[in-house]
């Protein structure tokens, strides 16, 4: 149709040169959807297999016929629907395809079963095309998808077939894509329940087939086991054993000491953390020195008429204070991390008094940030 050089587009051009081709607005929709649809692993596999099972059955005439000996045992002469292609440039073939299938699932699970018996002794090949089939057509997976879409073809049918009329309305597709539109986003509404309701529709199609379907596998993501014990040497958790060495956990340094058992006794690092624990304040006072020598935060003693003799600003010097307190704060703050921490060892040169806990720390300062989390370090680097 739109072939530039032997396409109807150049015949209707070599007669008027001044006619514009204009795409088919029911062929645009197809190919939007096709795109937007394409992006989903779950509904490539569904018209995948689609378009492998018209394939597989409609390319033999013996299949074709026991396909259609077994749809006459399941339904009546009126319902015997053929297996559809799935076409790429029609859109509307997806809905046939799927209608077709759902509606004759019984039919197509026993053919397939038959193949695979009369057929997959002889033919490894046809036998396991028979068997990958029956497993994706009997899955919970596939029933969900399917029955998704075809709810999402009910919705787009409408607009696809006033696209494609002769006397089109604009403003009647128009109104029919907005509500399109709508609807969609409806089914992507959680408050809705709308796929709880695909997932009832399922069940029933369950009930009322013949087959037993395997059930969806969750799989759970493989996490890496937290490696808690760089926490214990943070500045909070040092004062919480301080309070209360009860609270240290009973499987502390465990993991660390197991992959660095060359470096680490867990016995001696326990007990010196204990002790580090215990002198943590007086150490961390000896380097850390006040900001005022006296305290600032009574200034009972400074009456009105100093102020006025010494001409104090008592304001600049409130904000001074709230300065320095924000200051104090954020140092406070600053100390729980582990550099902090390295530098009291040392400044008090503390490497004699605790070295196994030294090593935990020289271990922990050293890591490389860039390739592994504080959770994963320990198991990510080996020294």
């Amino acid at each position: 149709m739109r072939g530039e050089y032997k396409g109807v587009q150049s015949l209707i051009k070599n007669e008027n040169k001044s006619a514009m081709y204009v795409w088919c607005p029911a062929h645009r929709l197809n190919l939007i959807v096709k795109e937007a649809v394409s992006s989903c692993t779950d509904a490539v596999n569904l018209f995948g297999n689609l378009e492998t099972l018209y394939s597989f059955v409609w390319n033999a005439k013996k299949r074709v016929e026991l396909f259609r000996s077994n749809q006459k045992k399941h339904s009546s002469a009126q319902n015997n629907l053929a297996l559809k292609r799935v076409n790429t440039t029609r859109w509307s073939s997806h809905s046939a395809a799927l209608n077709t299938v759902l509606t004759s699932h019984n039919t197509v699970i026993e053919t397939l079963a038959t193949i695979k018996l009369s057929e997959g002794p002889g033919d490894a090949k046809t036998g396991a095309a028979a068997s990958g089939l029956l497993d994706y057509f009997t899955s919970y997976r596939f029933l969900i998808v399917a029955i998704m879409f075809k709810k999402l073809f009910q919705i787009i049918e409408p607009v696809n077939k006033i696209l494609q009329t002769r006397d089109l309305d604009l403003l009647a597709a128009t109104n029919l894509m907005e509500s399109a539109k709508h609807k969609i986003k409806l089914l992507n509404d959680r408050s809705l329940n709308a796929f709880q309701d695909i997932i009832k529709e399922v069940d029933q199609f369950v009930i009322d087939s013949e087959q037993e379907f395997t059930p969806i596998v969750v799989s759970r993501p493989k996490r890496c086991p937290k490696k808690s014990d760089l926490s214990l040497i943070s500045r909070r958790r040092i004062m919480e054993v301080r309070k209360n060495p009860e609270t240290l956990p009973k499987d502390a340094f465990i993991i660390v000491c197991e992959i660095y058992s060359k470096y680490l006794n867990r016995e001696s690092l326990i007990s010196e953390y204990q002790q580090f624990a215990s002198n943590f304040i007086e150490l961390e006072k000896s380097i850390k020195l006040p900001l005022f020598l006296h305290e600032t935060d009574d200034h009972s003693d400074c009456d009105d008429d100093d102020v006025l003799e010494f001409g104090l600003d008592m304001d600049l010097y409130s904000n001074f204070d709230a300065d320095n307190t924000t200051q104090s704060s954020l140092s406070q703050e600053n100390s729980g991390s582990l550099g902090d921490l390295f530098s009291i060892f040392c400044l008090e040169n503390l490497q004699s008094t605790f070295p196994t806990l030294y090593v935990l720390l020289h271990l922990a300062i050293t890591l490389p940030i860039s390739s592994c989390s504080v959770e994963r370090s320990f198991s990510k680097l080996n020294l």
